[in-house]
């Protein structure tokens, strides 16, 4: 296991006793609602089952078509089959970045 593999690790955790089941109180929404027209948005994967593969992940993805991603649909950081998403969230905006001073 990879540093990051460890770092994941602890963060699937932390999220997964602080949320539990009221991820939709945290603003997630159910992966059903998600946007299909290629809009990066934040996906997640909540259970409520401590043990489930990958359980609470968070990842930055989009939805694929068999048009945008040879012959593959669904999002890519997710198998649909083993572990897939079961909420997503829209991507926060940007920090704004403080406006350069002009000495005289």
């Amino acid at each position: 296991m990879t540093g990051t593999d460890r770092n994941t690790v602890n963060a699937e955790t932390t999220l997964t006793d602080r949320y539990g089941a009221g991820v939709e109180k945290a603003g997630w929404r159910p992966i059903e609602t998600a946007p299909k027209d290629g809009t990066r948005i934040l996906l997640g994967r909540f259970t409520g089952d401590q043990k489930a593969r990958h359980e609470g992940l968070i990842k930055i993805d989009w939805y694929r078509t068999p048009e945008s991603d040879s012959s593959f649909s669904g999002f890519g950081s997710f198998n649909p089959v083993y572990w897939p998403a079961t909420h997503w969230m829209p991507l926060p905006l940007p920090p704004t970045l403080p406006t350069a001073r002009r000495h005289p």
